[in-house]
């Protein structure tokens, strides 16, 4: 009888050390757990506050490219103002232009019973010749260069800004799936759990 009770409590003793074995075992893999999840925690805050600075910064980015796109836009459409004076200015001169050349030839000696000269007939002639060349050189002299520069420089703003549309868009996603992956875990419930 007495050995049926040491072989009892003998097997009793075996299955506490077992039991605390996996007691013990089970406490280590939950310390584990805990400390893997808490470097993914801090990692995770970490990389956003990494990417909500890299937010910031774009979005700062993207309002001085609107700034500029503005007064860009401002100088073409100052561009295009003066490109248009010009042209109707030219009109105007090659209206005068054409008037002069096509006026009814008078004989000087008949205007308005004043005896002109052929001096003063002469001189007439060579103002409209002198205005049709300065109006022939001005045309031909016409940089356009600026225009296609700030053309340029439009087309390169719209293009940064859609690269940092894009990149934003990137960044704002991969916040919101660190917050969905901080979320998704309770972490309240989980630390509970095992203390």
């Amino acid at each position: 009888m007495k050995q049926e009770i040491v072989m009892r409590l003998k097997g009793e003793l075996e299955n506490c050390k077992n039991t605390e074995g996996e007691r013990k075992q089970k406490r280590e893999d939950t310390e584990k757990k805990r400390v893997e999840l808490k470097k993914r925690i801090f990692a995770n805050l970490a990389q956003t506050r990494t990417l909500s600075a890299e937010m910031d910064n774009f979005g700062v980015e993207r309002v001085a490219l609107v700034k500029n796109d503005h007064e860009v836009r401002a100088k073409l459409a100052d561009f295009r103002a003066r490109i248009s004076g010009m042209a109707e200015n030219r009109e105007r001169l090659e209206s005068s232009i054409v008037d002069l050349r096509h006026s009814v030839i008078v004989d000087p000696t008949l205007i308005s019973g004043v005896y002109v000269d052929n001096f003063m007939l002469e001189e007439v002639q060579n103002m409209a010749q002198s205005i049709a060349n300065e109006v022939c050189a001005k045309k031909d002299c016409f940089d356009m260069t600026a225009v296609i520069a700030e053309v340029q420089a439009i087309e390169n703003l719209r293009t940064q800004r859609l690269e940092l549309t894009e990149k934003l868009a990137a960044k704002t996603e991969m916040l919101s799936a660190l917050e969905g992956d901080n979320g998704k875990e309770d972490y309240r419930a989980f630390f509970k759990k095992f203390l």
